[in-house]
């Protein structure tokens, strides 16, 4: 399941992260578990330069290659004119506490690429 807001968000459910060599399971009881859980992948796909390019931005929500226009634009200096972030930038800036970003949808600009899965299951708890 993709989860797009994440205040729809039930719990608790499983975080699963489709890697090369295994797949990662976090149990995720609340929305703190879920930042902890991908914060903790986000810093270790980082610091391994698992991924993120300088060469690749987002804008307006969207990935997609950098141009020589990026370049050229983020050399001014124009205070009404939201900066295009690399994603390797952005990915620092929300390990290190600067940004706004939620690591969880981070992480899911990827999730379509090979090694990069992320989902989410929920399932039910016996109770009687």
């Amino acid at each position: 399941m993709r989860l797009r807001d994440l205040s729809r968000a039930k719990f608790p459910c499983l975080l699963i992260f489709k890697e090369k060599h295994e797949d990662r399971y976090f149990l995720i009881n609340d929305p703190a578990d879920l930042h902890n859980a991908c914060m903790k992948v986000l810093k270790e796909r980082l610091k391994e330069d698992y991924y993120y390019s300088d060469d690749e931005v987002l804008d307006n929500g969207r990935l997609r290659q950098r141009t020589e226009k990026d370049i050229e634009l983020a050399n001014q200096t124009d205070m009404f004119r939201k900066p295009v972030l690399s994603m390797k930038t952005l990915a620092q800036m929300i390990v290190d506490g600067r940004s706004k970003v939620h690591p969880y949808h981070f992480l899911r600009l990827h999730a379509d690429y090979e090694y990069e899965g992320m989902e989410i299951e929920h399932f039910e708890q016996v109770k009687e």
